[in-house]
């Protein structure tokens, strides 16, 4: 995966865990990351399905 998908990826999935709206160039600490749960991608996977079908 290209670097800017994959950023533009994960700026999505944080604005979505967070509740909150990053920008493009935001950027994540390990502590940020670390709080990613599979959980909480599973979430995040059935929500994009659901807006995105």
């Amino acid at each position: 995966m290209r670097p800017k998908r994959y950023k533009a990826i994960l700026v999505e999935f944080m604005s979505f865990h967070d509740g909150c709206n990053y920008s493009a160039d935001a950027t994540f600490t390990r502590e940020d990351l670390l709080k990613i749960s599979p959980e909480g991608v599973c979430r995040w996977t059935n929500y994009r399905h659901d807006i995105h079908p």
